[in-house]
């Protein structure tokens, strides 16, 4: 998100991070005030949830779809859409007549002066004034770990400017993922105040000396402006480099628990680098070990449908051709609801008795995460 949108302020999407290591936003101070933050150059996850976004957006406001949809792309946002709707009915009902619905709109918080102190601009939001009850809905497209509703200070920041803007006293906040199941929240005024107090607080230091209050190691650190200022990084780096890897598999797990944590720092430093880097040779710089090597544009299919006409057309098997398309779950059950006009679990339930056994329900498998 542009800089000149949210005047430069902290955004509610860094919130979690600036409530979890003090020094973060000070620090970040600092070093815009002397001219040497990093720019923000973004990543490619960055900008597929950036397209992701926009096609949900437009399926709330029915504008046009962008340009060049990116078929995978579309039916993440379609699941997620769909999604959505569910969410809005469960909270609301089907009546949703005396509800007011934004789309993407831009809340601001003020401190006690009346000035402009952190912002935040939400994917959807629903607002009952005669309930005095509201709905925000967070969309998240990626794979980065999200804290969980319920001490997600990024809702708890709307469901802080919803109270002060609307009046309401209880808000149902959900992120709603892909990939996962919606994670749901409510808050009432009491757990509001407590958010609003902490957010509050952690603003409020925005101009205290950041070694004072001392820096805090995570994995939001990947999204601090000022990572490659920050001494715990170089800290990290330093006793990472200090283990030698060939005695892992000897290490006990305390502290191979407390190396893969350190881990986690040096790779957000790897990764700031190479973006520097390669910023570097485009604008003309050489580097001894390193140079930026073209790759070969990705084919894709943009219309599916038409492309297995034509192969069927070149006299390959009707069976093969469908047999080697796609139909995900989710487009499956769309086109079958549209025609026989079939919703909810009467829909799922003719789809498992016509199709059923060309569904597999795959065992999920453990994998490592972050407590």
């Amino acid at each position: 998100m542009a800089d000149d949108e949210r005047l430069g302020l902290p955004s509610a999407s860094g919130l979690q991070r600036i409530v979890e290591c003090p020094a973060s936003l000070p620090l970040t101070v600092q070093l815009r005030d002397r001219g040497e933050l990093p720019p923000d150059r973004g990543s490619e996850d960055a900008d597929r949830g950036t397209r992701i976004h926009e096609v949900l957006e437009a399926f709330a406001t029915g504008a046009e779809l962008p340009a060049d949809v990116d078929p995978e792309e579309f039916r993440e946002a379609e699941a997620l859409w769909e999604r959505s709707q569910t969410i809005l009915t469960r909270t609301f009902g089907e009546d949703l007549s005396g509800v007011e619905l934004l789309v993407e709109k831009r809340f601001w918080l003020m401190d006690e002066n009346g000035e402009k102190s952190a912002s935040g601009r939400y994917d959807l939001i629903g607002v009952s004034e005669a309930r005095k009850e509201a709905l925000v809905i967070d969309y998240k497209s990626g794979w980065g770990e999200v804290a969980p509703a319920e001490h997600n200070y990024q809702l708890g920041f709307a469901a802080a400017v919803l109270h002060e803007a609307y009046g309401v006293e209880r808000v149902t906040a959900c992120i709603n993922q892909t990939g996962s199941a919606p994670d749901t929240a409510v808050f009432t005024e009491k757990e509001i105040g407590l958010f609003l107090y902490e957010i509050d607080m952690a603003l409020s230091r925005k101009d205290a000396d950041p070694f004072e209050l001392g820096f805090r190691k995570g994995h939001r650190c990947t999204y601090c402006p000022a990572r490659l200022a920050c001494p715990a990084h170089h800290y990290a780096l330093a006793q990472v480099q200090a283990s030698p890897l060939a005695i892992l598999a000897s290490t006990p797990t305390p502290r191979l628990d407390e190396f893969l944590v350190k881990l986690e720092s040096v790779d957000v430093i790897a990764k700031a680098a190479r973006a520097e880097m390669e910023a570097r040779l485009r604008n003309g710089e050489t580097a001894a070990n390193w140079h930026l090597e073209a790759s070969a544009g990705k084919r894709q299919v943009t219309n599916a449908a038409a492309l297995a006409n034509a192969i069927i057309a070149e006299g390959a098997p009707l069976g093969d051709v469908l047999g080697a398309m796609s139909l995900p779950v989710g487009k499956a059950e769309s086109l079958l609801g549209a025609a026989t006009k079939l919703k909810g679990k009467p829909l799922k339930n003719r789809l498992a008795e016509i199709g059923g056994q060309h569904i597999a329900i795959t065992e999920p498998k453990p994998t490592l995460k972050r407590k």
